[in-house]
């Protein structure tokens, strides 16, 4: 059965995008790293930029990844 995890980034204005996604990516890298014998496959991975309270000038970044464990 597929599980999914979800990464977000901190909240950042739309001008630091770039860091707000290499906060999401790193969080990700770590955990897979300290997960690689429990996956079997990943499945599908996504990232979200979604505005942060209404505010378009701050951004959330969410990396969802699907896998299968092993």
């Amino acid at each position: 059965m597929k599980k999914t995890i979800y990464f977000t980034g901190t909240n950042h204005q739309i001008g630091q995008l770039d860091v707000a996604i290499k906060t999401a990516t790193d969080k990700r890298d770590t955990w897979l790293m300290a997960n690689e014998s429990k996956i079997g496959k990943i499945d599908n991975e996504d990232i979200k930029i979604i505005p942060w309270n209404g505010n378009n000038g701050y951004v959330m970044i969410t990396i969802l990844l699907t896998y299968y464990p092993k």
